[in-house]
Parts: C-alpha cells; structure tokens; sequence
C-alpha cells in the first residue's frame, strides 16, 4: 500500500524530471538536493513543515494534531486533538515560528492560530471566526516579518490579516476580484529578502507580491501549462537568491521565477517510480535544502 501523499528527494536516480528553460547541467544541479530519512515513514494524509530554526513538524489535519519530529521520525512532542478550547485543534494546516521561538499553528477549521512555546505548551490565540477587522475564515497560511509582525492568508475572505507579536490586529489588505491588485482566496505566503511578501492567488492563477504595507508591487504567473504558465498554484517559497518556487499540482510542475518574477525553469511530469506526482509545496528549509512535498495520484 503506498500513501497517498509523500516528501521525495529530486535527484536524477529517485525522480523522472521533464525539465524546460535551462540547460541540462542546471537542471543537475538544480535536483543535487538532500532528504534527511524519512523513507520509512507511512506518511498518510501528512504535511510537512519547517520552522526558522530548523524544527519539523508533521501536520496531521485529519487527526487534529501537531507533532514536533526529528529527521529520523522520532516524535518529540505532540499538540492538539479536535477541540475548540486551548488544548485543541480543528484542522491544522501550517506551522510558522517566531524569533523567540513560539510556534504558530494555523487552523484552517477553527479560524485562528493557537500559539505555543518551544516545548509545546499553548499560550494564547490570535484571531477568531468571522469576516470583521481581526477575525478569520478558511486561514491556510501564516509568516512573520523580521518586525515579529505576523502575516495571515485569510483565503475566505480574500485578504490578508496582520497582528503584531502578542495578537494584536494591526491592518489587512486584499479584496476578492481579477484586477492586478486583488486577491481571489489567498492560499500561501512567503517574504523575500527585500521585505515583500508574495502571496499565491490559486484562482487567478498567479502570484501576487505586495509591501507589508500592503500596496501592490507587481504578480507573476499567467494562465496556461506552459513555462511560467500556471493552472491552481498551491504554495511559494523563496531561496537564498531571491528565487520564487511555485507548486501548481493542478498543472503537475513546479515553476521557478527570478526575484523579477521572470520565468527561469519549469519542473513538471515529476513521477516516483511508475507513480505520477503533484507537487503541492517545494520547501526551503533554514539550511537551504529544497523538499518537494507531492500527491502520490494513483496507488499500486
């Protein structure tokens, strides 16, 4: 029985890439990236995630759980249970921390982030249900700027919401519509050295970068299969370079633009052995090492 959903190791010998956009020799040394032991795990209906010091975690949505995880799989601690009080969760969906160390655990079902310590000990919430100033539907993504500020992917209603370190609201920016500074159910965020955040616009097919302020800075990625082309991105992250990397599992590619937002390479027809994959986040962790976090799409 092979899981539905899995982290592989792009290199030539574990992973069938149809690369465009670049010459053979970037692309082998654009798939030279490292997968820390975690072939053994049965990994489910798993996420992944990496926090600013190096941390794992296993997201456990369906279980309504948070586990801090070595690289070998060794659980160090575990959080949440389906819940609305402070020892609970309601489906988790991404985790961020801060500069002195507290994690932050996004809950797509309860509308807010529950906020721990190093050790897993809850502290308080930031956000509550609704579609007011300070309050959340469907968050599926969080960041927070070298300010301590953080920044919330309010996707249902199509903006972004920021608070400062204590969950204070501060401001949010962002309306649902097809113009060039809109946002249609924000999915995922991400900063890049220059302080912008980029923000993925799944429905309208682009990624849209704007200061913390919120003002509109510029988008990239067009409607399409093709180079730089995206159908229903899912998540960005930014390498040590100032580089965008887009996973459209829709599309089955990852895409990678320059700090411009100019098309440098396209990742797509990525298979694990016969098994044909969508890839639904490419993960840079603090050390620079790139995962691709995939959707098996059929099972022997």
């Amino acid at each position: 029985m092979i899981s539905r959903r899995s982290l592989i190791k792009l290199t030539a010998a574990s992973v069938t890439v149809a690369a465009s956009g670049c010459t053979p020799e970037a692309v082998d040394a654009l798939l030279d990236w490292v997968f820390p032991g975690l072939d053994d795990l049965e990994l489910g209906e798993l996420q992944f995630a990496w926090d600013r010091d190096g941390n794992l975690y296993e997201i456990r949505s369906s279980s309504h759980t948070v586990a801090r995880v070595t690289n070998a799989g060794d659980e160090l601690w575990t959080i949440g249970g389906e819940g609305v009080e402070e020892d609970g969760l309601n489906y988790p969906v991404s985790v961020a921390s801060t500069a002195n160390q507290q994690v932050l655990v996004v809950e797509r079902g309860g509308d807010r982030l529950s906020v721990y310590d190093d050790s897993g000990t809850f502290l308080r919430f930031v956000g509550e249900p609704g579609s007011s100033e300070g309050q959340l539907m469907g968050a599926t993504d969080a960041v927070v700027d070298a300010e301590g500020r953080i920044f919330v992917a309010d996707s249902q209603n199509h903006r972004v919401q920021v608070f400062d370190a204590d969950g204070a609201h501060l401001w949010s920016f962002g309306r649902a519509g097809t113009d060039a500074d809109a946002l249609d159910s924000p999915r995922s965020l991400a900063f890049d050295g220059e302080g912008y955040l980029h923000i993925v616009d799944p429905p309208n097919a682009r990624v849209q970068v704007f200061t913390p302020g919120g003002s509109f800075v510029r988008s990239y990625g067009t409607p399409g299969t093709g180079d730089g082309e995206l159908q229903s991105p899912r998540s960005v992250s930014i390498d040590p370079l100032g580089n965008a990397w887009v996973a459209d599992p829709l599309g089955r590619a990852v895409q990678v633009y320059d700090p411009s937002g100019a098309h440098l390479v396209r990742f797509a027809n990525l298979k694990v052995g016969d098994l044909e994959v969508q890839p639904l986040r490419a993960a840079l962790t603090p050390d620079g090492t790139f995962y691709v976090h995939v959707n098996l799409v059929r099972a022997e």
